[in-house]
């Protein structure tokens, strides 16, 4: 069926469709099939299940397709994201309220860098004072320190499958397989491949690749 976009939401990734039965079809962005982004307007063609779109691709517009003399033809780009936070500390915020499990993708290494920076942060703040007050309260066998280790614990637990996510998606941007980053993982040379996984990190993105767009910050 062929029909429309209506909405598309860049940080939640979803959208709507208005297809040519005048019925509105939710989807997201994993059955988006094509380079780039969906775009507000931009017709389509998409199988659909009950009130969701499925396998959606872009229809070619002709009305659209320019020529440009002083375009060096060879020339191949490729797509690009962009993708601006509305603050500094949505750089933290984001991964873990929007794509809190999402392994599909990419983030520069300004995106995982700033995140990282912001829990390591927190960790450290957040111990240093739990330590501090429970020093005063009686030692770590206190009923303050042991609720500040609790506190700790549900911290890096309930970050685990964001941090992981973000690497995933960094090593993505680099042209590397996510998988790598279970490296950090394995017992016993978990310290060695962390350290492997902190150098991949810091590998500069690539064009577009096969994992999506390359991303650009505004």
């Amino acid at each position: 069926m062929e029909g429309q976009i209506l909405a598309y939401d860049e940080n939640t990734r979803k959208g709507l469709i208005k297809g040519e039965d005048s019925n509105r079809y939710d989807f997201t962005i994993m059955e988006w099939k094509a380079q780039g982004e969906p775009s507000l307007g931009m017709k389509v063609d998409f199988e659909f299940s009950e009130n969701n779109a499925t396998d959606i691709y872009p229809l070619l517009d002709l009305s659209q397709i320019t020529s440009d003399s002083s375009v060096d033809q060879n020339q191949d780009t490729g797509s690009v994201i962009n993708k601006t936070y509305p603050s500094v500390f949505a750089y933290f915020t984001h991964p873990i309220k929007i794509d809190y499990a999402n392994f599909d993708g990419r983030v520069t290494r300004k995106e995982y860098w700033m995140f990282s920076l912001f829990y390591w942060l927190i960790l450290l703040v957040a111990s240093f004072l739990l330590g501090f007050a429970g020093a005063l309260d009686g030692g770590d066998s206190s009923p303050f320190a042991m609720i500040g280790l609790v506190v700790l614990g549900i911290y890096i637990l309930a970050l685990i499958i964001p941090v992981l996510s973000v690497t995933v998606r960094r090593l993505h941007d680099a042209g590397l397989s996510g998988w790598w980053a279970l490296l950090s993982f394995i017992p016993i040379v978990n310290y060695v491949g962390g350290i492997v996984v902190l150098i991949m990190t810091l590998l500069p993105s690539q064009g577009e690749n096969k994992f999506g767009p390359s991303r650009q910050l505004s």
